[in-house]
């Protein structure tokens, strides 16, 4: 009797081991199959990561091959603005209700070629427009050219700024570097300009209008 209420109590045993264990397969299986999918979407956006890496490196090296190409273009565009020469008939595009009214405005000069060009790129720029203060707009009328080149190491750009003699600064030409980030990495999706260097500026007396903002 005594031995069969052992092995009655032996079996109840064994069958509440054999709920709780398969309670806790059941209820750790969801756990796992979900942590295998976040590892798979891990996996996956770390190869999408490697492949915008990849992407913008030859981006970058595709942009240094036609940099010749359009440094052409530029010269020809600046050679119009400074009035070196007037513009052949090939080069005239379509005018445009925009255009009529920059002409408009900037017909009553009589410098040569297209006074304060850039001031006014960057008035009529969605991105650069918000960026110019009041104090800006004076020295940017002496912005006679804007050039870029490409590094490839470090890997990215610099901008190579052309100013005329002006009552600022004695600088004719600033510059601005950037470099940029070509490690791949899962939490940015664009290139990444981690470093940015500018040159010295050689302020005039009383006209580093950086040190009058500051006061």
């Amino acid at each position: 009797m005594e031995a069969s209420r052992v092995n009655s109590e032996g079996d109840a045993n064994d069958g509440e081991a054999l709920h709780v264990t398969n309670s806790t397969m059941l209820s750790t299986e969801p756990v796992i199959k979900m942590r295998e999918r976040l590892q798979a979407l891990k996996g996956l956006q770390l190869k999408t990561s490697d492949l915008e890496s990849q992407f913008f490196k030859e981006l970058h090296a595709l942009e240094r091959h036609y940099s010749t190409d359009f440094s052409k273009l530029y010269e020809k565009r600046n050679e119009i603005i400074q009035g070196a020469r007037e513009p052949e008939e090939t080069e005239i595009a379509e005018e445009d209700e925009i255009l009529k009214d920059i002409a408009l405005k900037m017909s009553g000069s009589e410098q040569p070629g297209v006074p304060s060009f850039w001031l006014t790129v960057f008035r009529h720029s969605c991105t650069l427009n918000d960026m110019i203060r009041p104090y800006d707009e004076p020295i940017l009328y002496h912005l006679q050219d804007i050039k870029i080149e490409y590094t490839e190491n470090p890997m990215g750009f610099r901008l190579i700024f052309h100013f005329s003699p002006n009552p600022y600064f004695t600088n004719k030409v600033l510059t601005k570097e950037y470099h940029i980030n070509s490690v791949p990495s899962p939490f940015k999706h664009d290139s990444e300009i981690y470093k940015c260097l500018g040159c010295k500026i050689d302020w005039l007396p009383n006209k580093d209008v950086t040190l009058k903002i500051g006061k």
